[in-house]
């Protein structure tokens, strides 16, 4: 009776070895037959079998070819569409990631090109009265190496250890306005915090050019919170350019923030809220009314001098910065003209451009292949 068992077992053990070899010669006869067509001829056989819903078949094509022409952003699309069909979420995941790698590398190689070509197709509203440009910043979550801790690795431990910390990048608007100061059109861009921040900065100055020559008309304004580094790489760049023909504005929120804090140090809290509405109305209605309010918070004697958390020494300096040495707080005069007083457009795009893809649970990013991601963001967000 157990010569019989073995016996039955060695029989189906041969049966089956002898199918798996069938299958494993055909499957190789296949690939290798594969291997001898042109990477059109694959595309071909490969969009045959995805009509015929044989997806396993046309992922087997779009494969070879992938491999035979690896940056052929049209298959790799093709293929994480076979994958997503054939429920391989992870590896259609993957394919469509090496595309948008790819467009994006193509989009930041050729940048220059592409944004020529788009603000040259812009058509300027006709009720446009002004630009407005506006640079700011954002935290963004980096992949960086990490030092390896002195002595022999504990087993298991990475080869390459890394490390998660937060980098400041830079985002750029130019936007339309109309003769209320209401935002029409905005062009947005996008800068990994070890990229080309200048080359940003120059890109705005072009596009504030190009749209200035369609309508000469158009009142120009540089608007910013008040980092002085972000208006110092403005300036630096529009005023060899356009000269003293452009308006300067620190944004009224953040200005009013400020104020805010101070007003609520001098008085308690129902006098402070009266005390910022009077300074949010003269501010709005007089052309010195920020060097007035500076000569009421140095009255106020409540200035705590340098440090952390010091409202009005904070406020004080503030106006001190942008009013008295900059001229950048006459928010009567950009009113009557019909400026924008907020800098909401490239706060926004922080927020659209990178918060929103770039600052999910757990992402880090790397340098070069995050560019990739903010050129094409970027550009899809320009409407």
């Amino acid at each position: 009776m157990r010569s019989l068992t073995w016996t039955i077992v060695l029989l189906a053990m041969v049966v089956g070895l002898a199918k798996w070899s069938a299958g494993r010669t055909d499957m190789l006869e296949g690939q290798a037959k594969m291997d001898t067509m042109t990477v059109a001829e694959l595309e071909k056989a490969g969009d045959a079998a995805r009509a015929a819903k044989d997806y396993e078949q046309s992922i087997a094509y779009f494969q070879t070819a992938v491999r035979k022409d690896k940056k052929n952003v049209l298959l790799l699309n093709k293929l994480g569409l076979s994958q997503l069909k054939a429920n391989q979420l992870g590896e259609a995941r993957a394919s469509f990631e090496r595309v948008a790698h790819l467009v994006g590398a193509l989009a930041v190689a050729d940048h220059q090109d592409i944004e020529d070509a788009l603000i040259d197709a812009v058509e300027v509203p006709e009720e446009a009265r002004s630009i407005s440009v506006s640079l700011d910043r954002v935290s963004v979550p980096m992949e960086e190496p990490r030092r390896r801790p002195a002595g022999r690795p504990k087993k298991g431990a990475p080869k390459k250890p890394v490390e998660r910390n937060f980098r400041m990048a830079y985002c750029g608007t130019v936007t339309l306005h109309d003769e209320n100061g209401v935002g029409r059109h905005t062009i947005r861009y996008g800068c990994m915090p070890e990229g080309d921040v200048e080359g940003l900065r120059d890109r705005l100055v072009a596009d504030a050019a190009t749209l200035r020559s369609k309508r000469p008309d158009l009142k120009l304004e540089l608007l910013c919170d008040g980092a002085p580094e972000m208006w110092n790489l403005l300036e630096d760049g529009f005023i060899p350019k356009f000269g003293n023909d452009l308006y300067r504005l620190v944004d009224l929120h953040h200005f009013m923030e400020k104020l805010g804090a101070a007003a609520r140090v001098i008085d308690d809290p129902a006098a402070a809220g009266e005390r910022l509405r009077g300074w949010k109305m003269s501010l709005l209605n007089r052309a010195h009314a920020a060097t007035d309010i500076l000569k009421e918070l140095i009255a106020s004697g409540r200035d705590e001098g340098v440090g952390t958390d010091h409202p009005v020494h904070a406020a004080i300096t503030y106006i001190q910065s942008h009013s008295v040495d900059a001229d950048r707080m006459n928010y009567a005069k950009a009113l009557r003209l019909g400026l924008a007083l907020g800098s909401g457009n490239v706060e926004a795009t922080c927020k659209s451009l990178f918060e929103t893809r770039m600052k999910r649970c757990g992402a880090r990013w790397k340098e070069e292949t995050g560019q990739h991601i903010v050129q094409l963001r970027a550009l899809a967000l320009t409407k």
